[in-house]
């Protein structure tokens, strides 16, 4: 494999792993990692690929869902215009 680093295929795994759930723990464990601030990165990462579609589909399906104010049942009145 040409142009591949340790430090990459490194990086490639513990980014597939935290898009397949892992914890920091479990990524520290894996990888030898101290501390929090390696996994951190990437299970933030993971997150924020996983909940940014989620949170576009609730921001685009509140257009289209029930107001907790139902709409009224009969013909609301017209607002009298000024002069009428």
């Amino acid at each position: 494999m040409e142009n591949r680093s340790a430090h990459g295929c490194r990086k490639i795994a513990a980014q597939r792993a935290a898009e397949a759930g892992a914890n920091e723990q479990t990524l520290n464990a894996i990888f030898g990692w101290k501390g929090s601030a390696m996994a951190s990165l990437y299970t933030e990462a993971a997150d924020r690929k996983q909940l940014a579609p989620e949170g576009m589909a609730k921001v685009q399906g509140a257009n289209e869902t029930k107001t907790s104010i139902p709409s009224p049942s009969r013909k609301v009145r017209a607002v009298a215009r000024k002069g009428e």
